[in-house]
């Protein structure tokens, strides 16, 4: 069944840490999805990762590049992405961002 969802998103060059103005032959885009569609994925790719974050509360799932976590203060978040170049999945959350803000 579809549903609606809210999230973000970003096309962007270069990396994600370090975007720049995309270009024919790099371009992609980042999504980030919050609220019931990213629950629904979340509690869909479980189980938690082993040592996901240094501070507990905070749950990391994870499929290949697509990257799932829930912290208590503001839910459920998901972030993937695509190389719009190639139309490979692509990771779309940087480093320690998963843990942190």
């Amino acid at each position: 069944m579809q549903k609606d969802f809210s999230g973000a998103y970003a096309i962007y060059g270069a990396y994600l840490d370090d975007a720049v103005a995309p270009v024919a032959g790099d371009t992609k885009v980042a999504f980030r999805l919050t609220g019931a569609a990213a629950k629904d994925m979340f509690d869909a790719i479980g189980p938690d990762m082993r040592d996901g974050c240094p501070d507990l509360q905070i749950r990391i799932r994870n499929r290949d590049m697509l990257l799932c976590r829930h912290r208590p203060k503001d839910g459920y978040r998901c972030d993937f992405g695509f190389d719009l170049s190639t139309g490979l999945s692509i990771g779309g959350a940087v480093g320690g961002a998963v843990c942190g803000e």
